[in-house]
């Protein structure tokens, strides 16, 4: 479950010969294919294969299987090396929700300071304001899934892989409570977003826009020869505000 899905191949088979990607790729998608032949299986719906994967290209060659790639979404990223640009007035919301709340920028690491548990409160709330307030019964929070939950405590718990960025109201970041938040997954020098809400409390302020201006602000003063982080990835999906700060972006199948 994620923008980007794929299959991984293992270099050497269990008697130590290697076995070519392709030739597995082609064995898994006649597979597939005879599972649908046989009437056992209706479909087969394989979503966010990246255009640049592997696994595309091998399909793409294929004589038969090629037609079944459609294009799915746009995914769009940062280039953190070749720098960014702010969106308008986004320094100015910066200055105004600065000016009239006391709040501090903060990064967590994994599962610190119980980020995990208090980025839940902020998305359940966001969830339901929007729901409530802007009738938009479509949206819902994984948060309200215990097994989901715990799945994702364990990876926050773990792995080195989850950073969340906040801004947390009070002078003590350990506690205060969450205003806004953007939970990443580091991936070879990606950072992956995963999970954001802001409390329905900062809506006037474009609370996603100033935190996306504190984040990569933090990121030039840490990391100014991006050794940790090379690119941000917005995530899937073609929304206006993401091209605001960027025009690049991924397909995926």
């Amino acid at each position: 479950h994620g923008d980007y899905l794929s299959l991984l191949h293992l270099d050497e088979g269990d008697t130590g010969q290697q076995v070519r990607p392709e030739k597995i790729t082609r064995a898994i998608m006649s597979e597939l294919t005879a599972l649908v032949d046989s009437g056992d299986v209706s479909s087969v719906h394989l979503t966010g294969i990246p255009s640049d994967s592997a696994f595309a290209w091998h399909v793409r060659k294929d004589q038969e299987h090629h037609k079944h790639l459609a294009f799915l979404i746009e995914n769009p990223y940062l280039d953190l090396t070749q720098g960014y640009s702010v969106p308008s007035h986004t320094k100015k919301y910066r200055n105004k929700v600065l000016r009239e709340h006391d709040l501090v920028f903060a990064v967590f690491h994994g599962a610190e300071h119980d980020i995990l548990d208090r980025i839940a409160e902020v998305h359940i709330a966001e969830k339901r304001h929007l729901v409530e307030q802007h009738g938009r019964t479509e949206r819902h929070s994984l948060f309200e899934d215990p097994q989901r939950v715990e799945h994702i405590r364990r990876v926050f718990t773990d792995t080195d892989d989850a950073t969340t960025f906040a801004l947390v109201e009070g002078s003590d970041p350990t506690s205060g409570r969450i205003a806004a938040y953007r939970t990443v997954f580091h991936s070879a020098g990606r950072l992956l977003s995963w999970n954001s809400a802001y409390l329905p409390t900062y809506e006037p302020y474009r609370m996603g826009k100033v935190l996306q201006l504190e984040i990569l602000e933090h990121l030039d003063a840490e990391d100014p020869t991006r050794q940790w982080a090379k690119e941000f990835d917005l995530g899937a999906g073609k929304y206006p505000w993401k091209f605001e700060w960027t025009p690049l972006y991924r397909s995926t199948y």
